[in-house]
């Protein structure tokens, strides 16, 4: 009989499972960010468009502020997408840190030296979570700015274009 082996039963292969699996969710991680940075382009293409190059449709000023909104809700799909990754990346650090002390303490220092407890360890200053959320924020900033010109333009065009009443 062919039993698989445990990974909880062998220090080692759990330990390499730990690592493929932060690689993975890094992988995916990545791949998410990449195809979010892609529909917020084509989202601001299309706004650009709308914004540009028809002055004084209205609807299509209604359009720039549904992107607008869509977009905006588009980055906080995105923002929990990077806190989903971050906390597995983090859940299998630990679980790979926690094998490396118990069994590899004195071969292995791959994670377990990067805690941010220890005052000796080589931390990177800012994590990929800090640089993710700031793109994400300076996304939703950048459509906060398209919904508010294109509300002042549908009303500075809906204003000039009603027809005026001569003052007695």
């Amino acid at each position: 009989m062919n039993k698989k082996a445990d990974p909880m039963s062998d220090p080692k292969l759990a330990y390499e499972k730990a690592v493929q699996l932060i690689a993975l969710v890094s992988q995916e991680l990545y791949s998410r960010t990449n195809a979010m940075l892609t529909a917020n382009g084509l989202f601001f293409a299309a706004i650009g468009i709308v914004l540009t190059k028809v002055a004084g449709s209205i609807p299509l000023y209604v359009l720039a502020i549904a992107l607008s909104i869509a977009g905006f809700f588009l980055c906080v799909i995105w923002r929990g997408f990077i806190r989903h990754g971050v906390y597995y990346q983090e859940v299998f650090r630990k679980e790979a840190a926690r094998l490396e002390e118990n069994y590899f303490d004195d071969t292995v220092r791959l994670l377990s030296g990067l805690q941010e407890d220890d005052p000796d360890a080589q931390i990177r200053p800012r994590s990929f979570r800090h640089y993710a959320n700031l793109t994400v924020t300076v996304f939703q900033s950048l459509y906060i700015i398209f919904f508010v010109v294109a509300v002042c333009m549908m009303l500075w065009f809906s204003g000039s274009a009603a027809p005026q009443t001569p003052s007695p």
